[in-house]
């Protein structure tokens, strides 16, 4: 294993702190959700269960990153965002108010992760 492998440049730590700071923002979202303003459970299980699937979806991404998986970090978290349109639609039907614009983030994140991977990739091939 190279030196940069087991050392990860400034690029990847940011993506570390971005995808940080949009899980404290996702778990305080759910805080508030359920103590707060007392919408979950809901009542609606199917939306409850999709809460609960998202997240763990997210964390599996989560804990990929911090082992430097970063193909299967962007992969997860890119698949993570395209579930939420369809789930979002099926969830909220004609009532259709929200949408999934804060993931966008972690779409970009995802993609960031794989451009990252292939990148140094790329350069250490040409070493």
């Amino acid at each position: 294993m190279s030196d940069e492998q087991n050392n990860p440049n400034i690029f990847l730590w940011v993506l570390r702190g971005l995808t940080s700071a949009f899980l404290l923002g996702y778990l305080v979202n759910i805080y508030l959700a359920m103590y707060v303003g007392e919408f979950y459970p809901s009542g609606n299980l199917v939306e409850d269960l999709l809460g609960v699937v998202f997240l763990i979806i997210f964390g599996l991404a989560y804990y990929l990153m911090w082992i430097r998986k970063e193909i299967l970090t962007g992969t997860v978290f890119i698949l993570w965002y395209a579930a939420l349109w369809p789930a979002e639609i099926m969830v909220g039907g004609e009532t259709f108010k929200d949408s999934p614009i804060p993931g966008i983030l972690i779409l970009i994140i995802g993609i960031l992760f794989l451009v990252y991977r292939f990148g140094t990739r790329k350069n250490h091939d040409n070493d």
